[in-house]
């Protein structure tokens, strides 16, 4: 997916942020931070200040 594609940079950051959280639950943890980073580089607000809902698995 082209995430430059969606104009608004918070809807990018949901989107590195849904892929942190699939990366990370795959094992990748190198791939998951550079997802991260690129989340907080896109919109650092909703990286620092949105609750993450934790799961219980």
């Amino acid at each position: 997916m082209d995430v430059k594609a969606l104009a608004v940079a918070g809807r990018r950051a949901v989107l590195w942020t849904d892929a942190v959280r699939a990366l990370h639950a795959c094992g990748g943890t190198k791939k998951a931070t550079a997802a991260l980073l690129a989340a907080e580089r896109e919109a650092p607000e909703e990286v620092r200040s949105r609750p993450v809902p934790w799961s219980e698995s």
